[in-house]
This record gives structure tokens, C-alpha cells and sequence, in this order.
């Protein structure tokens, strides 16, 4: 799904996260708390580093009082699981 996830800091550089070793993502509204739980699992057992989003449209599947739009066609949730470090990018 992706290669690469640039994200800025406030300080004005970016961190670069590349080649993930596994991609959780929920399309489902059910599958959107499973799938967090698996982000944070690996994180903590296996030391990882995560990076990616949740959309505003997987409220539902953390609380069903919550209603939203219909989800577009991103993922609900999208992590990217990295096992070092991201690399720092100076402000181009």
C-alpha cells in the first residue's frame, strides 16, 4: 500500500518511515478496534514503530453511538509497522 510515510515536525524537518515489515489496516468499521489492538500489541511485544492514520469515519467502530459519513475509499485505519528508527529529513 505504501513505501514511504513523510511526517513534519514542528522544529520545521521530517521524519521519513520506509520499508515496513507488516501493514495493518481495517476497511470495516468492525475491524477498526482489532486492528488497533494489533498495532499497539506489536509495538509493545516486538519494539516497533508504527505510522499511518485512522479516518474520521472509523469513530463508529470505537463507540456505535458515534455516526459519520460513509467511509470513502481509504482504509478506516492504515499502519505501517517499522522495526528502526525513522530517518530525520532537514526542512527543504
Amino acid at each position: 500500500m505504501f513505501n514511504e510515510i513523510l511526517l513534519a515536525r514542528p522544529g520545521g524537518d521530517w521524519l521519513s518511515f520506509r520499508e515496513p515489515v507488516a501493514v495493518v489496516t481495517a476497511f470495516r468499521v468492525q475491524d477498526v478496534l482489532p486492528a488497533l489492538v494489533e498495532v499497539e500489541g506489536r509495538v509493545n511485544a516486538q519494539g516497533l514503530y508504527a505510522a499511518g492514520f485512522v479516518c474520521f469515519e472509523a469513530a463508529a467502530g470505537l463507540d456505535a453511538a458515534l455516526s459519520t459519513q460513509a467511509p470513502g475509499v481509504l482504509p478506516l485505519v492504515c499502519f505501517g509497522l517499522l522495526g528502526v528508527m525513522p530517518n530525520v529529513m532537514p526542512n527543504c
